[in-house]
């Protein structure tokens, strides 16, 4: 199963393109985002990025993944802002 950091952590390295320069912008090292893809893609059964030595590509499942990747995480901010609302109204009418 994957956690919301690895859903981020995968969408900063689409975004980047690089694992260094993804990393520095999550604020984490390197390694550690790289096991964050790692246990990514073993959650999700297939590689999402293909690694070279100069050059990272996304897979074609990386491609789909991303958007979908992306939705998850607006969903569950959506969420939670619907739950601060009615949480917020339900102790207003008390």
């Amino acid at each position: 199963m994957f956690e919301p950091r690895h859903l981020k952590a995968y969408l900063a390295l689409v975004k980047c393109m690089h694992f260094g320069r993804a990393a520095e912008m999550l604020g984490i090292s390197q390694p550690t985002l790289s096991q964050q893809i790692r246990m990514l893609e073993e959650a999700v059964g297939a590689p999402l990025i293909n690694r070279s030595n100069r050059t990272m590509e996304l897979t074609p499942v990386g491609r789909v993944f991303a958007e979908d990747a992306q939705q998850i995480l607006t969903l569950m901010e959506l969420s939670l802002i619907h739950i601060s609302e009615l949480t917020r109204r339900s102790y207003i009418s008390y």
